[in-house]
């Protein structure tokens, strides 16, 4: 039995896993004053908020919307019928988290938008003289900034002209984006960041080269599954097509950006290869969007998730989807409510 528990120990790598201890005992405390990690929980982002019952988001959804699970039994029962997810095979550790940006990245690409505000500003917070966690010197960290400035003109000149660049290139530097993105998340360059290696030398080349096969040919794949879900989303005229918006109400939290405004449906790209694990969180995350266009300034008249990993699109009416989750009032009433809650809140 020793033995069997020391190879165990090899096999797991303890001191990898380490940090789930760690974590457990931070998550334990959080939230019981009102803060996370002493900072007020107000200022979380909507999905941050959405990990505490305490926050006054998740507050605001048990009162006013508490029936999520009559949305979450209708989810599970519609991707019962999809297909079996694509993934990454023969590969040990893909890095889920980047793959799920570059894919909602490349779809936004196919839609005619930009990376997004996250992506812009990782790349300021390099050229700020600030403190970045995690930040090579200052020769890497000028030649990372100036990497990823070039990495956002190179997407507008794609945009403006769709031969400057292939599938192969266009994936790579998504992938590549999602590092900068997570920058402006968390504050910090990560241990395993691509961009933590960085020297003075380093340039996007060097990054787009250094982005791994397995994640073109993932991210090829479910390209491939959105050419029919997406094909009319991307016949809507450019006006209706809006990727990464921001709601009136997204300042009054820590931020709440969405994925896409397709012609009036509101979604949100999901890239888990376990789609049946999604479910309270990610319902009343598009509630929270929902609710947070204070003005109805998109005119969001539908809500839905897309699964990239199946090309499974899910959506409900606006009206349908608020009446399932037990609404206490018409939408407009809903919205005025989480104002004032959230600006109460903000006063405390």
């Amino acid at each position: 039995m020793t033995g069997a528990v020391t190879r165990a120990r090899h096999l797991l790598d303890t001191e990898g896993i380490a940090w789930i201890d760690e974590y457990e005992k931070t998550m334990a405390g959080a939230g019981r004053d009102g803060t996370v990690a002493g900072r007020p929980m107000i200022e979380l982002s909507l999905t941050g908020q959405l990990e505490y019952d305490s926050s006054p988001i998740s507050q605001c959804m048990a009162a006013h919307l508490p029936y999520s699970q009559n949305l979450v039994r209708d989810y599970q029962a519609r991707v019962a019928g999809l297909p079996h997810p694509v993934q990454p095979i023969d590969v040990q550790y893909p890095n889920w988290s980047v793959l799920g940006h570059a894919i909602d990245y490349r779809l936004r690409l196919s839609l005619g938008g930009r990376l997004g505000l996250a992506v812009v500003g990782g790349v300021m917070l390099l050229d700020d003289t600030g403190p970045l966690r995690g930040a090579p010197a200052r020769g890497a960290r000028k030649a990372l900034h100036a990497a990823g400035q070039e990495l956002l003109a190179t997407v507008d000149t794609y945009l403006a002209d769709l031969s400057s660049l292939d599938e192969n290139a266009l994936i790579r530097l998504c992938f590549v984006a999602g590092f900068f993105e997570d920058i402006a998340r968390t504050g910090e360059i990560h241990r395993f960041s691509m961009l933590a290696q960085a020297t003075p030398a380093t340039a996007l080349d060097d990054l787009t080269a250094a982005v791994p096969e397995y994640v073109v040919t993932d991210i090829d794949q479910q390209m491939r599954l959105a050419d029919g879900p997406f094909a009319a989303f991307r016949a809507l005229p450019q006006r209706a097509r809006v990727c990464g918006p921001v709601f009136a109400g997204s300042g009054d939290i820590g931020g709440a950006d969405a994925d896409y405004i397709l012609g009036g449906l509101l979604l949100d790209c999901k890239a888990t290869k376990d789609p049946r694990r999604l479910g309270r969180e990610e319902i009343y995350q598009l509630a929270g969007y929902l609710l947070l266009d204070y003005d109805n300034q998109f005119g969001i008249d539908q809500v839905g998730l897309y699964l990239s990993r199946q090309g499974g699109l899910i959506t409900w009416d606006a009206a349908d989807f608020l009446r399932r989750l037990g609404a206490s009032a018409p939408l407009p009433q809903l919205r005025a409510q989480l104002r004032h809650h959230l600006h109460e809140a903000a006063r405390r």
